[in-house]
């Protein structure tokens, strides 16, 4: 066998970064069938980003018919299967692949299953594709895969028709760093992710609560990536995201003591992160009518007054308030309460409106990704 890669830390090999286009997986599974090998459909819509692609598969069968399932066969029919829907083709026996490597690092079994997570890579867009068993540990790779006809300018074409990606430039130009997580993009063994820290403050949140902690971690972790140039090799159970008063979200790796300010957020869809030299909020909710029930809690009278001239409607320009009084709050370090009596907006936009913090004029940026709102707020600092 040869020898095996560099482990893919398990941050990478279980999240995707950026705004997915998901692949519905009755688009596919049907026509996964016709190819070799056999026994295998997927769990969930494949999804892709700039970031690459991932699944959840589940083989079937015998032990006896995994001997063709065992091998580069399983990967490549699934990534074949991908291009096929990506570039418009509905032959996917027909795409033509080729690799560099291809490891087996331990058996496929039956009625089990898989995450497959492919790795963009080198300048004429290689991928590197990984299986993953349900605990994480890695079963089998191809390294160095490439497909005829997807170069690099086409896959970024391909994730790019998500004309959402770009709505999202004004916010990631005002940092030093932004990281956004599809929470249905991240593998079952995620946990391994977690420092001892996290893992403590994981085991005391009911189911609900922990997804979300769990998505506003790999959020935190793939910017503390982006962030430090020197954390590609540093396992992510030493990328710490939980400061030391057990409160506060941060970017740390152990080569790089604490640099940023960083905020963190995350709704039924969203997790993001973001930082910068100075205090930064960040909120993400999706579009609701449950802003208006409670206006009467976090909005003045001259606050309803603008959501009803500002054009947007009601609920998005309710949202836009909610957003910055929340992003403010977490930037500010003080009580939501606090925010909704201090933090008054003076003007409502539908990608930044204006407020006043006790007397002093800030911004909030807004992005909306179908009907999620990004807000991101830089206080001035004296």
């Amino acid at each position: 066998m040869p020898d095996a890669p560099d482990p893919l830390p398990y941050d990478i090999a279980s999240s995707l970064t950026g705004i997915c286009i998901p692949i519905p997986e009755h688009e596919i599974n049907a026509a996964l069938q016709s190819l070799e090998p056999p026994g295998r459909y997927l769990l969930d819509a494949i999804h892709i980003s700039p970031d690459g692609a991932s699944a959840n598969i589940r083989t079937t069968g015998s032990a006896a018919n995994m001997d063709q399932s065992d091998s580069r066969g399983m990967l490549d029919a699934v990534w074949r299967m991908l291009c096929a829907k990506t570039l418009h083709s509905n032959a996917a026996a027909q795409i033509r692949t080729s690799y560099d490597r291809y490891i087996t690092i331990k058996s496929i079994k039956p009625n089990e299953s898989y995450h497959i997570r492919a790795v963009p890579t080198g300048h004429d867009l290689q991928f590197d594709l990984w299986i993953f068993d349900a605990n994480g540990d890695a079963a089998q790779c191809l390294i160095g895969h490439r497909t005829e006809g997807l170069g690099r300018d086409r896959w970024q074409e391909i994730t790019a028709n998500n004309k959402n990606e770009n709505l999202l430039d004004t916010l990631t130009n005002r940092c030093a760093g932004m990281a956004i997580i599809e929470s249905a993009a991240i593998a079952p063994f995620v946990w391994r992710t977690f420092t001892a820290r996290e893992s403590e403050r994981f085991q005391d949140l009911g189911t609900r609560r922990k997804k979300s902690f769990t998505s506003a971690r790999i959020a935190l972790k793939r910017l503390a990536r982006e962030l430090y140039t020197d954390s590609n090799g540093i396992d992510p159970t030493n990328i710490e995201t939980i400061a030391e008063d057990d409160a506060h979200p941060q970017c740390s790796t152990p080569n790089a003591p604490v640099q940023y300010c960083c905020s963190a957020s995350h709704d039924s869809r969203f997790a993001t992160a973001v930082a910068a030299r100075s205090p930064i909020g960040i909120d993400v909710e999706r579009e609701s009518d449950r802003v208006l029930k409670s206006q009467r809690l976090y909005m003045t009278d001259e606050e309803k007054r603008l959501t009803r001239e500002s054009g947007l409607g009601s609920v998005k320009a309710s949202l836009r308030i909610w957003t910055a009084k929340e992003a403010c709050a977490k930037a500010l370090d003080m009580h939501l309460f606090d925010a909704w009596k201090r933090v008054r907006l003076t003007r409502i936009g539908s990608t930044a409106s204006e407020m006043d913090i006790d007397g002093k004029q800030t911004e909030a940026l807004h992005a909306a990704v179908d009907d999620h709102l990004f807000t991101l707020v830089i206080p001035e600092t004296e």
